[in-house]
């Protein structure tokens, strides 16, 4: 499994839901095994599905206290009002760096792996983290900033 990189129009395709039954699918465990042993190997904190060529709505990520996360599914709750820019890279821009202005708290409501529902309130640098990776499932990228 290698990462899509831009300019491929895959990574542009809005992505499409998760039924429950299908989590604990052979498909979808083989899907995040790979997505998370890709993202290994590339040094990344998250990866989108679109970034490995599937329309699945799920990334993983690599969080301080939950280590390694598959978030499947995810739904906004809040985001602050409170604004922080960073510099943000991403695997399928290569060699690309950009200031992007992301809200300084981010909470979200999804499934992970075994199929139960979450709920993540971050912060700061992993807050941006998840709007990232959110961004990729609607098909935008760090350019479009």
């Amino acid at each position: 499994m290698g990462v899509i990189t831009y300019p491929n129009e895959v990574l542009r395709i809005k992505s499409t839901d998760i039924l429950p039954e299908e989590i604990q699918s052979d498909e979808i465990q083989s899907l995040i095994d790979g997505m998370i042993l890709c993202m290994a190997e590339h040094n990344g904190l998250g990866l989108s599905a679109c970034q490995v060529g599937s329309n699945k709505n799920i990334f993983v990520c690599t969080l301080r206290k939950e280590g390694v996360t598959a978030i499947i599914n995810p739904e906004v709750l809040a985001r602050s009002g409170h604004y922080k820019s960073r510099k943000e890279g991403c695997l399928s821009v290569p060699n690309v760096r950009k200031d992007i202005k992301r809200s300084e708290l981010f909470k979200i409501n999804y499934f992970d792996r075994e199929g139960k529902p979450q709920t993540l309130r971050k912060t700061k640098f992993e807050a941006s983290i998840l709007q990232h990776e959110m961004d990729h499932l609607k098909g935008k990228l760090i350019i479009d900033y």
